[in-house]
């Protein structure tokens, strides 16, 4: 049987893209993926539950269309928080000296930066599936509804979402400013 026969260039592009972080993955180690994929995680999270108040600061300062601010505050928002994580994580790995492990760091690495990619090319494409492609038309949908990875990442992302939505549900950003 010829898997190969059903892949488009949707599919190729994203095995590409795929392909690139496990790549990364190999060549960065198991320690900075991780990382990695933890701050992507709290920049998510911290996005969704502390651009609402980054975006009150912005509209205090400008008066831009709120969908415009929202989004500003969200990657605002989720940089900085990405940004903490791998610096706090830089600073572990140096003290940790997990450099040694060589070989199995690598694949592991690789592994792992596979699944990174997956996790953000699976969200990315929910959010493109939900809020975006609407609005963008040069994409023929037969290129989407025959993908075999498209759907795989796109329900993928679903769950992420389902999840980043689960776990901030359970706290305000308001409550957290106040704690600190």
């Amino acid at each position: 049987m010829n898997y190969f026969s059903n892949v488009n260039l949707v599919d190729l592009i994203l095995l590409s893209l795929l392909f690139v972080f496990s790549i990364t993955g190999f060549r960065k180690g198991i320690v900075i993926e991780i990382a990695s994929l933890i701050s992507f995680f709290v920049g998510i999270i911290g996005g969704i539950k502390f651009s609402p108040f980054v975006s009150d600061i912005i509209n205090s300062f400008f008066s831009w269309n709120p969908t415009v601010t929202n989004i500003i505050a969200f990657i605002i928002v989720f940089i900085i928080c990405v940004r903490i994580t791998t610096l706090a994580a830089k600073i572990i790995t140096k003290a940790l000296k997990l450099a040694f492990l060589g070989l199995i760091n690598r694949i592991l690495g690789a592994l792992f930066g596979l699944l990174k990619g997956a996790v953000i090319f699976g969200f990315l494409i929910f959010l493109f599936g939900n809020f975006i492609i609407q609005y963008i038309t040069s994409i023929p949908e037969e290129y989407l509804n025959n993908s075999i990875l498209y759907g795989v990442l796109y329900e993928f992302g679903e769950e992420i979402y389902s999840l980043g939505t689960g776990i901030t549900s359970n706290f305000s950003s308001k409550e957290i400013l106040e704690s600190i």
